[in-house]
């Protein structure tokens, strides 16, 4: 409930551009008290700031929000993106599951299965220890206080050490040519992720196609990326969808 709220009061404050604490607390009916403890949340996504005398701007920060927000965001898409994925998995696969909102759906779906997961995100380690069955293995690294992800050249190299049969990845961005994200440190992992994989499947809502993000991961050509795993595929431009699948890539809807 309090992720919800402040996910719609971000985007209340972002379409705003400047608002007020006493006009936020009257149209989500809470208290100005409740209001304050949700922007300070907020305020270190970097999306909004608190200014003096009770405004609230937003900034010029184009980085993703939280992702306890964004698990909000196109959240039934999202379960059943996790649901398609959760059937490709075959029991003692080996696979990478990325930092992302949509892979901690996936995470919930695979608590009980037989497999082992590798993963440099803490959410998902703290989902899948939840079950009995699946076997968690952490690429260790430096944790990113933001994001709680494993970051650095422990992390990367980490990942050296397996051949995945299945990589899950999450994206910022999708365009004709290949795949983005946000930040530099975070799409270095999923580069060699990429590279240590038999199969990567993109795990992607509707949002992110015809989008790119500030830094490129890959393009299709020449990798490993075999599927893309989507839903409300009638939202996305048709023409966007035939020309990644002439490239050879599946599209799971």
């Amino acid at each position: 409930m309090k992720e919800r709220r402040q996910k719609e009061i971000l985007d209340y404050i972002l379409a705003e551009e400047f608002t007020e604490v006493k006009k936020i607390a009257v149209k989500f009916q809470v208290s100005e008290m409740t209001v304050r403890r949700d922007l300070a949340n907020l305020e270190k996504s970097g999306l909004i700031k608190c200014v003096f005398g009770g405004g609230v701007e937003k900034t010029g920060d184009q980085s993703e929000p939280s992702y306890k927000l964004r698990m909000y965001d196109n959240s039934k898409e999202k379960e059943g993106i996790a649901l398609l994925a959760d059937k490709l998995i075959r029991d003692t696969d080996l696979i990478f599951l990325d930092i992302g909102s949509t892979c901690l759906y996936l995470a919930k779906k695979i608590i009980n299965r037989n497999i082992t997961v590798v993963t440099n995100w803490l959410p998902n380690m703290i989902e899948l220890s939840k079950g009995n069955k699946c076997n968690i293995v952490n690429t260790g690294g430096e944790i990113d206080k933001k994001e709680l992800n494993s970051i650095g050249i422990i992390a990367y190299e980490g990942i050296s050490n397996f051949h995945f049969t299945k990589a899950f990845i999450g994206v910022g961005g999708i365009n004709g040519e290949g795949i983005s994200d946000f930040r530099i440190e975070i799409t270095e992992i999923k580069k060699k992720v990429i590279k240590c994989a038999n199969e990567v499947i993109i795990l992607a809502d509707h949002s992110k196609f015809g989008k790119i993000a500030p830094i490129h991961i890959t393009s299709f050509k020449n990798s490993n990326i075999k599927k893309i795993i989507t839903a409300d595929i009638e939202q996305i431009d048709s023409h966007l969808i035939k020309q990644i699948s002439d490239l050879g890539i599946e599209i799971i809807s």
